[in-house]
């Protein structure tokens, strides 16, 4: 979306491989609670080698808000259970919108971003045409998986975070 050279980390490898962090770098640190341990041991490792670092998190006043140069509160609300859906889905949001504004200057980009923002509009309304399918996806889900002993979720690219919250909900 903004053809900004990009690199995506797991926090606890990020630490185990001592990752080179520079000062003109910006690193940007995800979490629903804003207190994932393995998260803030990478944050405070990119803070002491002086990086631009962002949060984005669902607790305002958490550790990483707190720690972050700067940051987005999600502000969806406490999550139930242990998935994360409507976080997760405002943090890809938020990480959206990100890319927007790094390549809004750029010509070429110009009806790319105009179709997302179009798309994202329209977001709302496909949620709940989804959610009006709950029944149905309840009868499908006791049918086809209620006694089933594994599931393999499989996902490339940009769902391969999609399907790692997926087998967390399942």
């Amino acid at each position: 979306m903004s053809d900004v050279p990009v690199t995506t980390e797991l926090a606890s490898d990020f630490l185990d491989r001592k990752t080179p962090i520079f000062r003109d770098d910006v690193c940007i640190f995800v979490s629903q609670s804003g207190e994932t341990a393995d998260t803030l041991l990478a944050l405070r490792y990119c803070n002491t080698r002086g990086a631009l670092t962002i949060g984005i998190t669902n607790t305002v006043g958490s550790a990483i808000s707190r720690e972050t140069s700067c940051g987005c509160h999600l502000n969806v609300g406490p999550e139930i259970g242990v998935a994360s859906t409507k976080a997760y889905t405002s943090q890809f949001i938020v990480l959206t919108l990100f890319a927007l504004l790094l390549g809004e200057d750029k010509v070429s980009l110009m009806d790319r971003r105009v179709k997302i923002i179009q798309d994202l509009k329209s977001l709302p309304e496909k949620i709940s045409k989804v959610l009006k399918q709950d029944e149905q996806l309840k009868k499908l889900s006791e049918s086809a998986l209620l006694n089933e002993k594994s599931l393999l979720i499989i996902g490339r690219g940009l769902q391969h975070a999609t399907c790692l919250e997926g087998a967390l909900v399942l």
